[in-house]
């Protein structure tokens, strides 16, 4: 299980991206100013002064200039998928202001012909009926320990995830695109994610043995130049509540740059 959770790693590269990007707020800033205030109380008011002209400054020519732009607006040439390979997965951005992040998980767990989802090679049975995909798996392979003297067969086995399908019930082939609503890994994405309850904005897409997961993490505003990540859900990456986040950005053919603080990221479209 330590192995599989690992590939969650590649989320923290978001951080990376989004954490160059300007806010509302420079929280360096306002500990540098702390900081000189408890060193010299005698010069607090002119040093806070100075600070202050200081951090206006360090804003301008940081690229924390970047302007907010209004919720809502969505720009159609940045709707869709686009591929970071530093990333190791998507930015997904949909025409209803929600910014996603796909990863596949296909080099280390995918379903074979019968069903039984391979982890690192262990099998993993599963049950369907057409509408849900629940995969168990031996509690010793998930914990990676064996109880001293406990055989294979005395092992318990644990839900590792129950999925939910989302189109038409399709009791033939387990292809298609499902809800996570429970197991192993629901708990932790929710734990990593979501302050423990996701609810349904975890997704799973099969397709032969390729298997991505798609994972809702926050609303965006987008109006051609200037991308902006908007609300208290950006606390996933370590920002306060409330701090929006905006990065410029262009779009040339199939490359989405993004660019805050004189370094640029770029991505490449998607198409099936």
């Amino acid at each position: 299980m330590k192995k599989l959770l690992a590939l969650l790693l590649a989320c923290s590269t978001m951080t990376v991206v989004l954490a160059g990007c300007g806010s509302k707020k420079d929280k360096s800033s306002d500990k540098s100013s702390s900081s000189s205030v408890s060193e010299s109380s005698e010069d607090s008011d002119s040093s806070e002064e100075s600070e202050s002209s200081s951090d206006s400054s360090s804003d301008s020519s940081s690229g924390s200039s970047v302007s907010t732009i209004e919720a809502g607006q969505v720009d159609t040439n940045l709707v869709g998928d686009w591929y970071s390979e530093e990333m190791g997965g998507n930015f997904c951005f949909d025409d209803d202001n929600r910014m996603l992040m796909s990863i596949d998980y296909s080099s280390i767990m995918y379903f074979d012909s019968n069903k039984t989802l391979m982890m690192s090679g262990v099998e993993c049975p599963s049950t369907y009926d057409g509408t849900t995909l629940d995969v168990s798996i031996d509690s010793s392979v998930l914990n990676g320990t064996t109880a001293e003297g406990e055989s294979s067969a005395e092992a318990s086995t644990m839900s590792l995830m129950s999925l939910e399908r989302k189109d038409a019930e399709n009791a033939d082939s387990i292809d298609g695109e499902y809800t996570l609503i429970s197991g192993e890994l629901y708990d932790e994405l929710a734990a990593s994610l979501y302050n423990g309850d996701a609810g349904t904005r975890i997704s799973a897409i099969i397709n032969g043995e390729t298997l991505m997961l798609k994972m809702d993490i926050c609303e965006y505003s987008a109006d051609g130049a200037t991308l902006s990540i908007i609300n208290d859900e950006m606390n996933i990456f370590g920002f306060e509540e409330g701090e929006d986040t905006n990065c410029e950005y262009s779009i040339s053919d199939d490359t989405l740059s993004l660019t805050a603080s004189g370094e640029t990221v770029d991505f490449t479209k998607v198409t099936e």
